[in-house]
């Protein structure tokens, strides 16, 4: 019985194999990704001071 454990276990590791080593570089890739994601400024996003009511009637007043 233990025979067949280990058999199955090794069969089911030897099949893995390039997946993790997939796993791997799918993992680097996305680490470059971030790393530029981080590096690279943001642009500056406009705040607005208005609450939500002027905003709409600011709006309705462009509409018009």
């Amino acid at each position: 019985m233990k025979y067949i454990m280990v058999m199955v276990l090794a069969l089911g590791l030897s099949g893995c194999g390039n997946t993790i080593t997939g796993l791997g570089k799918d993992i680097s890739t996305v680490g470059e990704k971030v790393t530029v994601w981080q590096n690279t400024p943001s642009k500056e996003e406009k705040v607005s001071t208005l609450s939500k009511k002027e905003e709409v009637d600011v709006e309705k007043n462009k509409t018009k």
